[in-house]
């Protein structure tokens, strides 16, 4: 799993490398100072082997050195350096204190690197049983004797070494990869694996419930994170979702105003009108009454009457068109449900439940859409989305909309089953700061008008959430603003 990546340094093997190395460090120094050790006591067995050797022809020696008998020196001298260790012996009498006897072994030089001596004085009791001083033998050997004795020792310590070191060796893998590798492996496909939709179904990390080391710890603490994080997602949701309701609530609340304005004129209107119309009709009844009416005044009555009815009934139609085109909008944007409906209608349909608001601005709306696409898909959403871009521009790309000229166009288009959306703005634009936040949740630049940082949000959650799709924004500082909407719709 770890080696897919190009770049993955084991933690395992970087710890196994470090014990390694202090390992053979340490194996090699120690193995050196055993050698060291063997050295010094194979050295010194040969000391204490020539000291034998000296008690052997103790008494041999010192009657030939007081008889000066060179034949028995040569005789002794020949049995000693038939022994293993010795390669050379020298005599030195009490009086002159030189050599006057040696024999050594063949191709022996003593003065060759690695050779060594041990010396004995060698003193003889007379009549009156006083030590008398009779002279020095010296014993040569070689420290190629002595490794050869320690050559064995030194081989089996050393093939120990290494077969303990291979032992060692595949036991530390074994226990890296058993408990650091794979319970880490483990522990990160679970990471991996975790779906923050469905946290509550995933599946707690188990590594081993009879030890608690580090990694049982971590384990707990990314199980008890992910219980917490369950706990404060679902809190979100709920919480995301209360706003969303607040906003479509703030949302309708605006319309039914803005709305109730627009229709306050023409019914005003038609009341007027259909006052001025009883008024006629009361004054035209008394005249008739009092047998004072005139053909005139008749003619003059039907005629108001003709004039004051088109226009009762071009307001009433009005009014009853911004009714329905409210009852529509408001129904469908708190309504969740998926209905068949033209889109370019329906979007004229929601322009006009913001034209009490639109009609106050300088900014001119452009629908470019083909009357023949008809979807079926969630209109309360599209209402919602259409009307929070088109309030975004207001507040945000024309900070001065009463004033500043501009222009929104929005275009549709099928693709197969997708349907795409663009929705453009001529206003200031936006900074490469605010285009990476403007979809986060409270995020405003407008917090001092009172502005939410909501609206962008609910309009990403609804694109991607309830409708599936996606969004996407390009902006530029004075370059005004387009958001790329594709979604997955039923094509009729």
């Amino acid at each position: 799993m770890f080696k897919e990546n190009k770049n993955f340094q084991s933690i395992s093997n970087e710890l196994l490398q470090l014990v390694f190395i202090f390992y053979f460090i340490i194996t090699i120094f120690t193995t050196i100072a055993h050698f060291i050790i063997e050295y010094h006591s194979a050295q010194n067995n040969i000391k204490s082997e020539l000291t034998m050797i000296s008690k052997v022809f103790d008494i041999p020696l010192k009657k030939a050195m007081i008889d000066f008998d060179v034949k028995k020196l040569d005789s002794i001298s020949s049995e000693v350096l038939k022994l293993p260790t010795v390669l050379g012996i020298e005599l030195t009498h009490n009086n002159s204190k030189k050599k006057y006897y040696s024999k050594y072994s063949n191709n022996f030089n003593k003065n060759t690197s690695g050779v060594f001596s041990y010396k004995l004085n060698i003193f003889s009791l007379n009549k009156n049983k006083k030590s008398i001083y009779l002279g020095t033998v010296k014993y040569y050997s070689s420290s190629e004797i002595v490794l050869d004795m320690v050559k064995l020792n030194f081989t089996i310590i050393l093939i120990s070494s290494l077969f303990k070191s291979f032992i060692l060796i595949i036991l530390f893998i074994w226990a890296f990869k058993r408990f650091l590798t794979k319970p880490l492996e483990n522990i990160t496909k679970n990471i991996e694996n975790v779906d923050l939709e469905k946290i509550s179904k995933h599946q707690p990390i188990t590594i081993d419930k009879e030890v608690n080391n580090e990694l049982t710890f971590l384990s707990r603490a990314f199980n008890d994170m992910l219980n917490n994080l369950d706990k404060s997602l679902n809190i979100q949701k709920n919480t995301q979702k209360q706003l969303l309701e607040s906003e479509k609530m703030v949302s309708l609340g605006n319309m039914v105003a803005g709305v109730s304005h627009e229709i306050n004129t023409p019914v005003g209107m038609a009341l007027t009108g259909i006052t001025h119309l009883d008024e006629q009709t009361k004054k035209l009844k008394k005249l008739y009454e009092n047998e004072d009416m005139s053909e005139d005044e008749f003619k003059e009555y039907l005629k108001d009457m003709a004039a004051l009815s088109n226009s009762i009934e071009i307001n009433l139609t009005k009014a009853a068109s911004l009714i329905r085109s409210f009852k529509k909008v408001a129904v469908d944007q708190s309504s969740d449900t998926n209905r068949e409906f033209n889109l370019k209608e329906y979007l004229d349909e929601i322009l006009l439940s913001l034209h009490n608001r639109l009609k106050k601005t300088k900014i001119d709306i452009y629908l470019d859409i083909d009357e023949k696409i008809t979807i079926n898909s969630n209109p309360g959403a599209f209402s919602q989305i259409i009307t929070n871009l088109i309030t975004n521009s207001l507040i945000h790309g024309f900070e001065n909309s009463n004033t500043t000229k501009g222009d929104i166009k929005i275009y549709a288009k099928l693709n197969l089953n997708r349907l795409n959306l663009i929705y453009k703005d001529n206003g200031k634009g936006m900074d490469n700061d605010t285009k990476r936040k403007i979809f986060d949740p409270f995020f405003t630049t407008a917090r001092k008008d009172g502005g939410s940082g909501l609206g962008m949000s609910i309009v990403y959650n609804l694109v991607t959430s309830t409708l599936k799709g996606t969004i996407k924004v390009k902006s530029e500082p004075s370059q005004g603003i387009l958001f790329d909407i594709d979604i997955p719709i039923d094509i009729n």
